[in-house]
C-alpha cells in the first residue's frame, strides 16, 4: 500500500495505491461501532490498483492490508494534516481515544 496526498485547487486529495490481495481496504473512520470497533466508510471498495480519494483536514484513515495467507490482518491508522500536507500515523488506542 502507499499513500500519497497532494493539496489540489479543489481540495486534499488522496493517491491510494494497492498491490497486496484484496482484502485490503482504505477506510475513512467516522465513529465508533460496538462490534467492530469503528464506523467505516470504505473509500477503495477492496479493489487493487490506484484511486484518488477526497480527504479534509483531521480525517482519520485506517489502512488495512491482508497477508496472501488472509491470516493475518494489519492495519495502521493515520490522521490527514493539510498543512504540508502529509498524514500523521497514530495508534488504535489515539484512534479509540477520538471517539470517546
Amino acid at each position: 500500500m502507499v499513500l500519497e496526498i497532494e493539496n489540489t485547487e479543489k481540495g486534499l486529495v488522496l493517491e491510494s495505491k494497492f498491490n497486496t490481495s484484496n482484502k485490503a481496504h482504505l477506510a475513512r473512520l467516522t465513529g465508533k461501532d460496538p462490534k467492530y470497533n469503528f464506523v467505516r466508510d470504505f473509500l477503495n471498495a477492496n479493489q487493487r490498483g490506484t484511486k484518488l480519494h477526497k480527504v479534509s483536514e483531521g480525517d482519520i484513515l485506517e489502512v488495512s492490508e491482508n497477508t496472501y495467507s488472509n491470516k493475518a490482518t494489519n492495519r495502521t491508522y493515520f490522521r490527514v494534516n493539510a498543512e504540508s500536507p502529509h498524514l500523521v500515523k497514530m495508534d488504535l488506542t489515539e484512534v479509540l481515544n477520538l471517539f470517546i
